[in-house]
């Protein structure tokens, strides 16, 4: 209510009224536990800007906040139809919905067999190591996340929306990895 007064008013030029403004204010609301109010200015910024996939989005993590499974998915797939390639709401509806990876055990002996470093540009490595039990994936400049197992070569990551797989020449040797990410299958060659 306020928002459209303001809007409305001679006063109207002193405020900003943008998308990522709003945005802003919502998550502000959402972070001091005022979830309700958060809800309002989501839905106020679908209601401006609806062909804003980002919109949607933030709508869909209120409700996810609020508990609100049905709305919070209807909206992260409203964001997916404006934007296929947002990733965030890609991993958001697979963990509302039970279809994230289902990871299983396997030994972690095998994991010695991926270690090592696996170009996927020049310059930018992918390194896997072993360690207590766990494989683990660092990229050229970023921290290290744990990988976790689907099948005895395919892994996928818990911090982002990420697949890896591993492949082997015909005598059992990892040759390459390939990293599944934003649709995109990018092979990485085992360099050491």
């Amino acid at each position: 209510k306020q928002y459209r007064e303001l809007k409305a008013g001679s006063t109207a030029g002193e405020y900003d009224f943008g998308e990522m403004e709003l945005n802003r204010l919502g998550y502000r609301l959402l972070q001091t536990k005022k979830v309700a109010e958060a809800i309002e200015i989501f839905k106020l910024n679908v209601e401006v800007y609806p062909q804003s996939s980002n919109v949607y989005d933030s709508l869909g993590e209120g409700y996810k906040v609020h508990g609100d499974k049905e709305l919070a998915i209807a909206n992260y797939k409203t964001s997916l139809e404006l934007n296929p390639k947002n990733t965030n709401a890609i991993a958001k509806l697979a963990a509302l919905t039970g279809s994230e990876p289902k990871e299983i055990k396997i030994d972690s002996k095998i994991y010695e067999s991926y270690a090592g470093d696996y170009e996927l540009a020049p310059g930018f490595i992918i390194t896997i190591t072993s360690e207590d039990g766990k494989l683990m994936a660092q990229a050229t400049g970023q921290p290290k996340f744990e990988l976790f197992p689907t099948s005895e070569t395919e892994f996928f990551f818990k911090v982002v929306e990420a697949q890896v797989s591993f492949v082997k020449d015909e005598a059992g040797k990892v040759t390459q990895l390939i990293l599944n990410q934003n649709g995109r299958k990018m092979p990485a060659k085992k360099i050491r």
